[in-house]
């Protein structure tokens, strides 16, 4: 609507109204989800109950797909055992955008710098952006899917099943993740081969031209035909790129007739887990559970991993180890655990919403730089800054963690104090701004061992 409103073209044909259709539309979409949703959910809720095509023609047909795709889902939350009322959760198919909250997404918008940091490459750019949005980092199983899903639309599977031992090791060595900020040129450079080989093989690639994949002329309806549209828009059935040569963006795609036989020719898109073995077996497993939670159907779910895999991812997505669906507030993937020689490390990978650890009093943590401490859920302190007069020896212990310990980059300076700066990324909306300190500076004179923190002005800080 927006579109035609921008168009000036009237949303009405023929006394009908397009509104109104749309409308229609939408509530027997709704009506059709939440009679699938029940239809799920009663197996969830009883996992004796035998698994029957029967009773998932409705889903089957309303989602497209078929009855083993939808049998492996069910399954799988049951294994995990999944609350059903996770499922009873239904999202509008379509927002009002007026009232949708965008702030999230326009303030921490990174694109330009994910742009400036892949400059050398327009295809890296493209992929990235594709594929992961505006986040300058991403797991890197999902790195490697989505390399998988650009062979799949390109026909080139025989290339990723040659490269798929090379990208597991570069998986290892990554720690599991590809980040824009350490790993711009290694991205490029599996990119460029990536396009090299598309390019060698059919002489196009999904990342530098549009790809017309149908054969078929576009027919009209009543709210899109010459009536509709008046004299000032030409209706074609056959769009053209050539369209759109005057303009200084539009102007210099390139459509590609996808070949028949590629068209024919099946391309698997269904995203799954990546199951990666660890190198050695950690001595204990690892058990989450959700104890205080915003969404009430969270409430208690546990989740055990038995750490016979290298990575354990959690979100919202269906390429996760495990799947919490219709949870607005969790990530594609939330977070993942990386089991490496033994011991477990959990990294953030929420973007919206971010993944926070908290300490219990016996604990310590040695604070590094780019450390983000979250205090009460009130304001967000990124140290920015933490300089040594020696290299850190202490070992870690069930007491005192490291969050990163293979990080030996410790900053330096034998002949000042040692030094922490810390500057706030976020503040809570319910607090005032001006009550929060704009820098925290911590120096260790010799003076005091221990510094306190808090709203008091009895405290250090």
């Amino acid at each position: 609507m927006r579109i035609l409103q921008t168009l000036d073209v009237s949303a009405n044909a023929n006394g009908n109204s397009l509104e109104k259709h749309l409308d229609k539309l939408l509530a027997s979409q709704n009506l059709q989800s939440t009679s699938c949703i029940k239809a799920i959910g009663s197996f969830l809720r009883n996992h004796r109950k035998t698994i029957d095509e029967d009773d998932l023609s409705n889903p089957i047909k309303t989602y497209q797909t078929d009855f083993t795709f939808i049998k492996e889902d069910i399954q799988r939350f049951r294994d995990q055992n999944m609350n059903h009322e996770c499922f009873q959760v239904l999202h509008p198919w379509a927002y009002e955008l007026d009232s949708v909250d965008f702030k999230y997404i326009v303030n921490n918008s990174l694109a330009q710098e994910i742009c400036t940091k892949l400059g050398s490459s327009l295809d890296a750019q493209v992929f990235w952006l594709s594929f992961f949005k505006p986040q300058k980092a991403c797991s890197a199983d999902e790195f490697v899917e989505s390399l998988r899903q650009l062979c799949e639309i390109n026909k080139i599977q025989d290339f990723a099943t040659q490269k798929q031992g090379d990208w597991q090791e570069i998986m290892v060595s990554n720690n599991h993740v590809f980040s824009i900020d350490d790993d711009a040129d290694k991205i490029i450079k599996i990119i460029n081969e990536f396009v090299s080989e598309a390019m060698n093989q059919n002489g196009y690639c999904a990342l530098q031209h549009q790809l017309k994949m149908y054969q078929t002329q576009f027919e009209e309806t009543c709210y899109a035909n010459a009536d509709s549209l008046g004299s000032a828009y030409v209706y074609d059935t056959n769009p053209r790129m050539e369209y759109f040569k005057n303009s200084p963006v539009l102007g210099n795609l390139t459509l590609k007739d996808m070949p028949g036989k590629d068209i024919n020719s099946p391309s698997t898109m269904q995203r799954k887990e990546m199951i990666l073995r660890p190198t050695v077996l950690p001595e204990k497993r690892l058990k989450l559970k959700f104890e205080s939670v915003d969404t009430a159907e969270l409430q208690n779910v546990e989740i055990t991993f038995e750490g016979d895999r290298a990575i354990f991812k959690v979100g919202e997505g269906e390429s996760n180890h495990y799947q919490i669906p219709n949870d607005k507030k969790l990530w594609e993937t939330q977070f993942m655990i990386i089991n490496k020689d033994g011991q477990y490390y959990i990294r953030d990978l929420g973007f919206v919403h971010t993944s926070r650890v908290k300490l219990d009093k016996r604990s310590e943590i040695q604070i590094q730089k780019g450390s983000i401490v979250d205090l009460g859920k009130v304001v967000h302190y990124h140290f920015d800054k933490a300089t040594h007069t020696a290299v850190p020896n202490t070992a870690p212990s069930e007491t005192f963690y490291l969050m990163r310990p293979g990080d030996k980059n410790y900053d330096c300076d034998a002949e000042d104090y040692p030094h922490l700066r810390a500057r706030p990324t976020w503040v809570s909306a319910d607090e005032n701004v001006d009550n929060i300190q704009n820098e925290i500076n911590v120096y260790a004179d010799g003076q005091k061992l221990i510094h306190s923190l808090g709203r008091s002005m009895k405290r250090d800080i």
